[in-house]
């Protein structure tokens, strides 16, 4: 027996686009679905790159309640899984939803703490500025790079006035 795997990314809600009907059943309904002869389920459609499927089992990739995928393994043989192969991809499924959720996390924490050194940064520049000017142009410079913005403002002392809003002091600058 030949094992090929391979990594699909099919954009949610595209499933049925590209004729995956059953990994589109799973992704809706959060619920296992296995097929031990593929032939005469009217949800199974040939795809030529994962060659002669007889049984195809798919699961939900669950994350915090919301499905974000799932796992999909398919036999040139009829019959090929039970049960227990259920409980068994179901597990393995929940086990790639908490670590691509840990991934997550720790990709948003490493990002907050990229920000936090950055304010900080900008911070003790501003700190050792000698005059607004200067306080204004390390302020917006800083914080342009930081949100990777291609040009930043900051405007100070506005006045309001009847025939408009009047600065009295202003940076702007090309971050990039």
């Amino acid at each position: 027996m030949t094992m090929v795997m391979q990594t699909r990314t099919i954009p949610a809600g595209q499933f049925k686009a590209r004729c995956l009907a059953l990994l589109d059943d799973v992704a809706q309904t959060g619920r296992p679905i296995l097929v031990n002869d593929v032939l005469g389920d009217p949800r199974f459609t040939t795809v030529p790159e994962l060659g002669s499927t007889r049984s195809e089992l798919v699961v939900p990739i669950e994350v915090k309640g919301s499905i974000i995928g799932v796992l999909d393994v398919h036999s040139n043989r009829p019959s090929a899984y039970d049960q227990t192969d259920v409980l068994l991809l179901q597990s393995l499924a929940s086990q790639a939803g908490v670590a691509i959720e840990n991934a997550r996390l720790f990709t948003d924490a490493e990002r907050t703490a990229w920000r936090e050194q950055a304010a900080r940064e900008i911070i003790a520049r501003v700190q050792t500025a000698t005059d607004v000017e200067q306080i204004l142009q390390v302020a917006v410079r800083g914080l342009g790079q930081a949100l990777s913005a291609p040009r930043a403002a900051v405007q100070l002392g506005v006045q309001e006035s009847s025939a408009a809003r009047e600065p009295r002091q202003r940076a702007k600058t090309d971050t990039g």
